[in-house]
């Protein structure tokens, strides 16, 4: 866990958005999986500061542009103003329990709206409205789920591996020496 608070968590993190970037390609488009870009733009933001949050908000959409079809510059965009509003909504460190979940939500949402966004502009096909939703509802809740349970397993995981208080040497006072002796 200490790759998240020294010098090298541009380097994990940038790891992180290659990894979950290899899996969003290897899953069949209409797989029931999560989103794994946004996995990886949520736990981006959760770690860092409000300044540097965006600025890996919008290297996860750049990322979602290059590995879709399309131009290149929606993903990064709307990524980018989703990750801003959070950050505007909630811009300390700590963040609650319901950050994680409603970013990766919202993130994920964006993926199958955006491309048929792109082609009812472009004008080529129609977009079935109800297909589109259901998509883009089971995308979003399947993306939050599992932002749910990675917030939920750092948490105690980083609970299990820091000291407690308990560990360390009980101070004593004079007047316990003096009646144990």
């Amino acid at each position: 866990m200490d790759w998240l608070r020294f010098g090298t968590r541009s380097a994990g993190l940038c790891l992180v958005l290659y990894v979950a970037a290899v899996l969003e390609l290897s899953w069949q488009a209409g797989a029931f999986a999560p989103s794994w870009i946004a996995l990886a733009v949520t736990l981006a933001v959760s770690v860092n500061a409000p300044s540097t949050s965006v600025f890996w908000a919008a290297t996860g959409g750049f990322v979602s542009d290059a590995t879709s079809r399309g131009p290149i510059g929606p993903f990064l965009m709307v990524y980018g103003f989703i990750a801003g509003g959070f950050v505007v909504l909630v811009p300390t460190s700590p963040r609650s329990w319901w950050f994680a979940p409603m970013l990766a939500f919202a993130l994920a949402v964006a993926q199958p709206v955006i491309p048929s966004l792109l082609l009812s502009l472009d004008g080529t096909s129609a977009v079935d409205l109800g297909m589109l939703m259901r998509a883009s509802l089971m995308r979003g809740s399947t993306t939050a789920l599992a932002a749910t349970v990675c917030a939920m397993l750092l948490a105690i995981t980083q609970r299990l591996l820091s000291p407690s208080l308990s560990q360390e040497p009980m101070q004593l006072s004079n007047r316990w020496k003096m009646l144990t002796e």
